[in-house]
């Protein structure tokens, strides 16, 4: 038989469990949770870089241009929107924007972001721009009224003003002084053209398109209007005339290609 002392002893000892929360039996443990990777912060131009086929933007930028559109579909139909600045051609949209009309031809302060397409991707080359905001530049004046479609080139009817227009479509405007029809290709022939200033007798040129069932044979002597893109002739050092559409007679937006 368990003595007073002994007694006193055990039951002094179990409040003292009762009231020591540490004298508990401890909790089962609990399984060890796998450590969770750092997630690094992401920018989205960061996140573009992994993918093969994104194209890389650069820093917001303001540029100073004339706004273009092609007057007619080059290969693989490509009309495009462009940004001629002093020393580029950027690319805007693959097709004339809308948008856009009251800004063709004029001098322009455009905001955006410049960015390049990845070489695994089709597209055109040189630097792309997609414009955020845009103004006339200072002293331009805005067409009256606002152009609802794309407007023809800006008419051209002297060698001289041709200088002016490089790297942009233009209407020139003379009489045909010869035709020769060309093999079966993409030209149909050469044209002859005499422009009324007399800088030069004329401009000969490679024509790709004319009216439907036209025969610009039967134009010699006679006023007819091309719409064409210019650029430089390295070899002679002076505008040189890009792929073009001849309309007979005096034709204001003569082969002008509005978009469908």
């Amino acid at each position: 038989m368990m003595s007073g002392r002994l007694l006193l002893a055990a039951l002094l000892l179990l409040a003292a469990c009762k009231d020591n929360p540490r004298a508990q039996a401890p909790l089962p443990e609990q399984p060890e949770q796998p450590e969770q990777p750092e997630q690094p912060a992401v920018s989205q131009d960061d996140a573009q870089t992994d993918d093969p086929f994104a194209p890389t933007f650069f820093a917001d930028r303001s540029v100073e241009a004339i706004l273009e559109m092609d007057r007619r579909a080059g290969g693989k139909r490509l009309q495009a929107t462009w940004l001629i600045t002093d020393d580029e051609s950027l690319v805007v949209s693959y097709r004339p924007e809308p948008d856009y009309y009251p800004y063709v031809g004029k001098r322009v302060i455009v905001i955006g972001k410049p960015y390049t397409h990845s070489p695994n991707v089709q597209s055109v080359g040189g630097t792309h721009f997609v414009i955020t905001n845009i103004i006339l530049a200072q002293g331009e004046l805005p067409y009256d009224p606002p152009p609802t479609e794309l407007p023809p080139a800006p008419r051209v009817a002297s060698v001289a003003a041709l200088q002016a227009y490089q790297g942009r479509w233009v209407e020139l405007h003379g009489t045909l002084e010869a035709w020769t029809p060309a093999p079966v290709g993409k030209t149909l022939g050469a044209a002859t053209i005499k422009v009324p200033d007399g800088s030069i007798e004329a401009i000969t040129h490679n024509v790709t398109e004319v009216e439907r069932g036209a025969e610009p044979a039967t134009w010699i002597g006679q006023a007819v209007t091309l719409t064409t893109f210019i650029s430089e002739d390295e070899d002679r050092k002076r505008p040189a005339l890009g792929r073009g559409y001849m309309c007979a007679g005096d034709v204001p937006g003569c082969g002008v290609e509005q978009p469908r």
